[in-house]
Order: C-alpha cells, then sequence, then structure tokens
C-alpha cells in the first residue's frame, strides 16, 4: 500500500511499471506478511521472468491458488486517487492486482474493496453495498450474490480465511454491522484469523467513513510508523488536488 500511494505520487497516476520496480525493491527488504503469492510471483520477477509470465508460474507452482486478498489490501490508494472515475478505478485495480496475482477473483475483490472506501467518504452505508454489487456483478456474479446476502449472514458463516471473496466479505459484515468506528474495528478483530486481513480493510473504510478522530485511541497513537504514513496521506491528498 505504501510502495503503491509513493509511486501515485511519484508518477502522477497509476503506472504498473513504475510500482512494479518498486514492489521488487520492496521484495528485496523481506518485509514480514509477505503473502505466499506475492512473494511467490514476485521471486521469479526479481529473477528475470516477465510479469505475466511470472504469475502464470506462480499460479500454477500455488496449485491454482492465487485468489488471495493481498492484492486488494494494497490497492486502497486507488480508491482515493480514482475515487471520482469508477472506469479508471476498475482499470486500474485489475491491471495492479495481475501484476502478482492470476486468479482474475484478485481483482474483484481489489475494485470492490477500492470502490467501499471511495463511497465510504459521502456515502450513506446503506447505499455502499448496493452500489458495490452492481459494479461487481458483471465479473463475478458470485461475490455479487455474496454481498446481496450479506445482511443475513451469521459470524459463524464468516470465511476470513485470506481468500479473496470470503475475506471481503467478513471485513464488508464487520464495516456494516458496526455503528462506529470503534465497533466495526471490535468486530473484526473477533472474526480475525491468523492473518492482519480484516482489520486492515475494515479500519481503511470506517477512518474515510467516520473520520480519524472516529478512531480508537490505540490506532491514533503517534508512533514513528503512524506519523510517518500521516505525512504520506497528506502528500497523497495534495497529489490527488493537483
Amino acid at each position: 500500500m505504501i510502495e503503491l500511494a509513493e509511486s501515485l505520487i511519484e508518477q502522477g497516476g497509476f503506472v504498473p511499471e513504475a510500482i512494479l520496480t518498486r514492489y521488487v525493491a520492496w521484495y528485496r527488504r523481506r518485509p514480514r506478511d509477505l503473502g505466499r503469492t506475492i512473494d511467490t510471483t514476485l521471486t521469479f520477477i526479481a529473477a528475470g521472468y516477465p510479469p505475466l509470465e511470472a504469475t502464470a508460474l506462480a499460479h500454477r507452482l500455488l496449485g491454482g491458488r492465487t485468489a488471495g486478498i493481498g492484492a486488494a489490501h494494497r490497492a486502497l490508494p486507488l480508491g482515493l486517487w480514482y475515487r471520482d472515475d469508477p472506469q479508471a478505478l476498475a482499470e486500474a485495480c485489475f491491471a495492479e492486482a495481475r501484476l502478482t496475482h492470476y486468479d482474475p477473483r484478485a481483482g474483484v475483490a481489489s475494485l470492490a474493496t477500492c470502490q467501499t472506501l471511495a463511497l465510504s467518504l459521502n456515502q450513506p452505508k446503506d447505499a455502499i453495498i448496493p452500489e458495490v454489487i452492481a459494479t461487481v456483478a458483471p465479473h463475478s456474479t458470485r461475490l455479487a450474490q455474496q454481498l446481496a446476502e450479506l445482511a443475513s449472514r451469521h459470524p459463524l458463516e464468516l470465511r476470513p480465511n485470506g481468500e479473496a471473496f470470503g475475506t471481503l466479505e467478513a471485513a464488508l459484515w464487520c464495516f456494516c454491522q458496526g455503528d462506529t468506528a470503534a465497533e466495526a474495528l471490535t468486530l473484526a478483530a473477533e472474526q480475525e484469523g491468523p492473518g492482519n486481513w480484516l482489520g486492515c480493510l475494515v479500519g481503511a473504510w470506517a477512518g474515510a467513513y467516520y473520520g480519524e478522530a472516529a478512531l480508537p485511541t490505540s490506532a491514533r497513537a503517534r508512533t514513528p510508523e503512524v506519523v510517518a504514513l500521516c505525512d504520506l496521506a497528506e502528500r497523497l491528498t495534495a497529489a490527488m488536488q493537483i
């Protein structure tokens, strides 16, 4: 997410080649929580394989399991950058996900994630899911159906296991069920699996919808990491206004 935001600022928009260069440099620093699909694909790209060949090789090597939520996690800055241009947002989300994830479901989840963020800036919560459903339906009837049934889901039916659609569904359920940012994040923590999948998405949407001041104090502690992220957010906002 940080690398994507920096690239958007630097390039004035989404440039696949530029962000991929940043991803490979990031991969070589061996960050935590790299993710199996991203790790495998970037290993091939760092070794010199063309990106499209690298994603296909990773898909085969991982037994066809490249529909993870990792692409959606990092794509959130696109939801801000292209918030007023649905067509450009869709194109960027699919292209960005395809840099590392061969399975097209990763791109659909990225689009739903970013559109939710964009809508959270100025739409009532009960209007967000119908708009997201309308957007993803041409790309995935399965995800559209899952989201249409979201309100009737019991928490025990949710599957935030890292797979794109199941994790997205669980995150949206937490966001919609929580009446405050704190409640939404608490629901995410209660549902959380072995990764940070839900908190990342729910926190972003809740911050956009309720505002920074509504986030729990612990999420706003002025640690060096938070200060750096706030600076990045300000630079991204300034770049979008150019």
